[in-house]
């Protein structure tokens, strides 16, 4: 997502847009929201067992001891990503292309996909995160 979003920005200045102004500034802000959390989410989130994942835990540690990251940060970064949410949402709509006469199934699209992911997270905030089962307190 975040490599298509970044082609599409090159694009359009190679189309003539320009790079300057309101809806630009929405789209780039909401792209590095999404980069920051994408970033701190695979060194502060991520798990498992992959070889590389040992180069990544020594990362991991280099930021919690000399940059103060760590888990917590990484959560909050991830919230962000709601605000970050609306942003695109606003430059999507506000974007040429979600003229819903000229492009109806886009625009839908692009509004339905916003709905559903803030309906995702609004969904698991009220619910809060499900304790595993393996992880339970005992009664």
């Amino acid at each position: 997502m975040l490599a298509a979003a970044l082609a599409h920005r090159f694009l359009k200045a190679a189309a003539g847009f320009e790079l300057a102004g309101t809806q630009p500034a929405l789209g780039l802000a909401a792209w590095l929201v999404f980069a920051l959390a994408a970033v701190m989410a695979l060194l502060f989130l991520a798990n498992g067992s992959l070889p590389f994942l040992d180069r990544l835990r020594a990362l991991r540690s280099w930021a919690e001891k000399k940059l103060g990251l760590g888990y917590k940060s990484a959560r909050a970064t991830h919230n962000l990503t709601v605000a970050a949410g609306l942003v695109l949402m606003a430059h999507v709509l506000l974007a040429s292309s979600s003229d819903f006469r000229s492009n109806p199934v886009g625009s839908a699209w692009l509004v339905a996909w916003m709905l559903i992911s803030q309906g995702l997270y609004l969904r698991y905030r009220l619910r809060g995160r499900k304790t595993p089962a393996a992880r339970a307190p005992a009664a």
